[in-house]
């Protein structure tokens, strides 16, 4: 097998393996930025979130692949969840 085809199916295994939605080092360390340029980005309406409130937030990974190409977030974003509570973060994400 060719190195480069082994990379990519690599990269490409380990991707589908990430959870669906993803913490702010996760997106830092994918798209190395630092996790303030991370947080930057979701204040400023660029990278759809979901606040967990005092914990930060998570990404779903269809919205960091947006904003990697290019296209802002819609305000009718179908990844973005609603989470009352630590129980229903977890019952939701599988992530406490």
């Amino acid at each position: 097998m060719e190195i480069r085809s082994y990379a990519r199916s690599h990269l490409v295994n380990a991707w589908r393996r990430k959870p669906s939605l993803l913490e702010v080092y996760e997106v830092a360390a994918l798209v190395r930025v630092t996790e303030r340029t991370v947080r930057r980005w979701i204040t400023d309406g660029n990278l759809a979130a979901v606040d967990k409130g005092f914990k930060g937030a998570l990404v779903p990974k269809s919205s960091l692949i947006d904003f990697m190409c290019g296209e802002l977030p819609d305000d009718d974003d179908q990844d973005l969840i609603e989470i009352d509570d630590k129980d229903d973060l977890a019952d939701k994400t599988g992530r406490i």
